[in-house]
């Protein structure tokens, strides 16, 4: 099955690279663990517009990548999934997809996500205001003309930086790689250049494992405290 194409992505990832790539022996050579660019490879990038960090973050973008190809490789076995951008033709899937995200969430943690019609009208207006807005984007994967998952990524600061704001694998075919594809897709559409952030709740142990196994470093402990039941008998 192929997942994804490679060579397609590093053409995209900028035309510009490709010379200074060749070089230096090509990406075989910069991604081989025991290669140490020389400070004129860092000249070379930055003369195209990279900074400092950018060597370091395509070589852990592409080695994804080539991870991905040999795990679809070794995984060829059933319907292969596709990785694509969303059309206004598959709102209704993305939808039930939302929605059984939500109830997720509301069965991870109870507490913190109530299953009231106002929370659930809430969700649907949220969603809807993100289908319309033109600094956030969607990614499905597609099995058989079935979506079986999504992510969504907010672009923000003059597309300098990005959040992961949701992503969901059905149930069905989770711990078959859609997810990583999902991810990889929406990295791939944000940029090396762009700082990516993302947010996972305290209970969501899978999701926390699977975003530090991604390469995902923890940067900040978020708090919060649910609000307080008002006395009986006070205004």
């Amino acid at each position: 099955m192929q997942f994804l194409n490679l060579s397609g992505f590093l053409m995209r990832a900028d035309r510009s690279l490709r010379p200074i790539v060749e070089r230096y022996g090509g990406w075989q050579r910069i991604l081989d663990p025991q290669f140490q660019p020389p400070g004129d490879l860092y000249k070379a990038l930055h003369s195209v517009g990279y900074g400092a960090e950018s060597l370091d973050i395509l070589r852990r973008q592409v080695s994804a990548m080539l991870a991905l190809s040999r795990e679809a490789a070794e995984n060829d076995s059933g319907p292969s999934a596709r990785i694509r951008s969303y059309t206004e033709a598959d709102f209704n899937q993305l939808q039930t997809l939302w929605h059984k995200l939500i109830q997720y969430h509301q069965e991870l943690d109870p507490e913190r996500h109530d299953r009231s019609t106002q929370t659930r009208q809430n969700w649907d207006s949220y969603f809807r205001q993100c289908i319309r807005s033109d600094s956030v984007f969607f990614k499905v994967a597609e099995i058989e003309r079935r979506l079986v998952g999504f992510v969504s990524f907010r672009m923000f600061g003059r597309r300098k930086f990005a959040t992961i704001e949701n992503i969901f694998v059905s149930p069905e075919v989770r711990s078959t790689g859609v997810g990583k594809l999902l991810l990889a897709s929406a990295e791939d559409a944000i940029g090396p250049e762009c700082h990516i952030s993302l947010r996972c709740e305290a209970k969501n142990l899978n999701a926390f494992d699977f975003y530090v196994g991604l390469g995902y470093q923890q940067t900040v402990i978020e708090l919060a405290k649910a609000p307080r039941t008002q006395p009986e008998g006070q205004d």
